[in-house]
């Protein structure tokens, strides 16, 4: 727990994947990041997420984080649509 690990599944808003590749703020490769360390994630699968996302780890695989994204998916398509109502 808090430790980000070489193919983790992660959900983040509508965005979601398996942690592929992870660098640190130089460019290094990254094999774990503890709390706190800025690494750039690569393995996105559908889009990349927002800045600000809240990143949530996945233990039940991808299909499970591709269902948890297309809710918040649909509940933001859902906000905007009120907005113009």
């Amino acid at each position: 727990r808090g430790t980000l690990k070489k193919g983790t599944v992660l959900v983040a808003g509508s965005a979601y994947g398996r942690v592929k590749l992870m660098l640190d703020e130089f460019g290094k490769n990254v094999l774990k990041a503890g709390p706190s360390t800025p690494v750039r994630i690569a393995g996105w699968k559908n889009k990349l997420p927002n800045p600000g996302d809240i990143i949530f780890e996945v233990v039940d695989g991808e299909s499970l984080a591709q269902k948890i994204a297309a809710e918040y998916s649909e509940r933001d398509m859902l906000k905007e649509a009120e907005k113009y109502k």
